[in-house]
């Protein structure tokens, strides 16, 4: 791959993904912090809701900040794979995303 190329797909990469998943997390968190307000699941679910997705916050800037990027890619994949396997345990099959969002972290960690 060209040089040139290479040095504007990958940070480009890194910040639509990390972008994406900080929306996604931001969404997550309000919806928590709501649910919590209503009592509307157990308190249990709640509170790794609202761990996972402040987490994933916290990792997502660290992800896009250039001097803890690889800290945070890692923290990502952490996060990734303790999503997938929730909801894999909950049954909810609908962890395509994660699955694209963890590769393409590998990717850049890859070419870092």
């Amino acid at each position: 791959m060209n040089q040139q190329l290479k040095r504007l797909l990958f940070p480009g990469l890194r910040w639509a993904l990390g972008l994406v998943v900080l929306w996604e997390a931001c969404r997550e968190l309000l919806h928590a912090s709501h649910a919590v307000h209503t009592h509307s699941h157990a308190v249990s679910l709640v509170g790794v809701r609202l761990f996972i997705s402040s987490s994933e916050i916290l990792t997502c800037i660290l992800f896009l900040y250039p001097r803890t990027r690889v800290l945070g890619g890692y923290g990502l994949l952490l996060i990734f794979v303790l999503a997938i396997g929730i909801h894999m345990a909950q049954r909810q099959w609908g962890i395509l995303s994660l699955i694209v969002y963890a590769t393409a972290v590998l990717v850049i960690l890859a070419n870092e």
